[in-house]
């Protein structure tokens, strides 16, 4: 008798193992149903181009996407092919108000999808979406300046989603050239694309907009030149030139500096005493 309640009571401390085990497990599972609903949800919609329906799914996505490596992995694979398929089937025609709302949580999802998964940093470059990116940052930026040009009483929440879908779409850029020296070199070119337009929109906008709203794209393409500098003295080389830095001799760019410092003291000077 005795052996036998050692054994049941050995039995109900496993079997109490195993319910503490499957009740701290709950929650994962809930979490990995509850984002395998919302991709699905997001993919029927980004397929049929149901802009008002993606954005509705997207933000309890975009929590997930931050806190679970799992769904990084899968809604990246999922995700990336399709949304590269449908920037790619747009012409440049302006960014509807509908679109620029769902771009923006979308993006930043597929930006959380690259960290720490090499395999969806080379699915974007294998489904070709940065060429996709590239055109629809400069597609919402020409679409922010044109719009703060019109909108005399409230330029700023009228542009306010068209740069958040542009600097959306550079943090993705830049999260899916992080610790990827393949993807940096791919991603060198849109950069290079990318700094004029996003310099020009900046300082267009920083009067009707203010600079820290205009200057917010500006921040967000200079951390993806440094994802795709930082590590090639090349590409550095060859950016710096391509903006009109050269080496200036042994000064190199303090060379730069002072010859611009030199200059705007005399600019200074002629000013007071034309004043």
């Amino acid at each position: 008798p005795l052996a036998v309640l050692c054994a049941a009571t050995a039995r109900e401390q496993v079997l109490a193992q195993a319910l503490r085990a499957l009740s701290d497990l709950s929650p994962v599972l809930a979490a990995v149903a509850s984002s395998a609903s919302k991709l699905h949800s997001a993919c029927v919609s980004l397929s049929g181009a149901d802009w008002s329906a993606l954005e509705l799914t997207l933000p309890e996505l975009l929590t997930q996407s931050r806190n679970c490596g799992d769904v990084r992995g899968r809604a990246g694979h999922a995700l990336v092919p399709l949304v590269s398929a449908r920037l790619r089937d747009r012409t440049d025609v302006p960014l509807t108000s509908n679109e620029l709302r769902a771009l923006a949580p979308l993006f930043r999802v597929l930006r959380n999808c690259c960290v720490d998964q090499p395999d969806v940093q080379h699915a974007v470059l294998l489904h070709r979406l940065p060429e996709a990116l590239v055109r629809t940052v400069l597609c919402a930026l020409r679409g922010a300046v044109e719009t703060a040009s019109a909108e005399a009483r409230d330029p700023i929440s009228a542009v306010g989603p068209s740069i958040s879908c542009a600097n959306a779409a550079l943090q993705l850029l830049s999260n899916a050239a992080v610790r990827n020296d393949e993807v940096r070199e791919s991603l060198y070119p849109c950069a290079h694309v990318l700094v004029p337009h996003v310099l020009g929109a900046a300082a267009a906008l920083a009067r009707p907009v203010g600079l820290r709203l205009a200057s917010t794209p500006l921040s967000t393409v200079l951390a993806l030149l440094f994802q795709v500098t930082h590590t090639s003295r090349d590409r550095l080389q060859a950016l710096a030139a391509a903006v009109g830095v050269s080496n200036h001799g042994e000064g190199g760019v303090s060379g730069v500096l002072s010859e611009n410092a030199h200059g705007e003291s005399a600019r200074s000077a002629a000013a007071t005493q034309s004043g």
